[in-house]
C-alpha cells in the first residue's frame, strides 16, 4: 500500500494543479495485478504523458 502512495505523491508532485487523481486510480485499476517495480514504470510513463500535454 505504501508504494501506491509513494506513486499517488510522486504523480501529484510531478503534475501540480495538472494531476487528475481519477486519472490516476483509472491507471492503477486499468493496469491490474502487476509488480511494484512495472506498476511504478507505468506511472513514470504516465507522468510523462500528461507532462507532454
Amino acid at each position: 500500500m505504501n508504494t501506491l502512495l509513494a506513486a499517488r505523491e510522486r504523480a501529484h508532485a510531478a503534475l501540480g494543479a495538472r494531476f487528475d487523481l481519477k486519472a490516476f486510480h483509472n491507471l492503477i485499476l486499468q493496469s491490474g495485478s502487476m509488480p511494484m517495480t512495472l506498476l511504478n514504470t507505468r506511472v513514470d510513463q504516465w507522468i510523462a504523458k500528461q507532462q507532454g500535454t
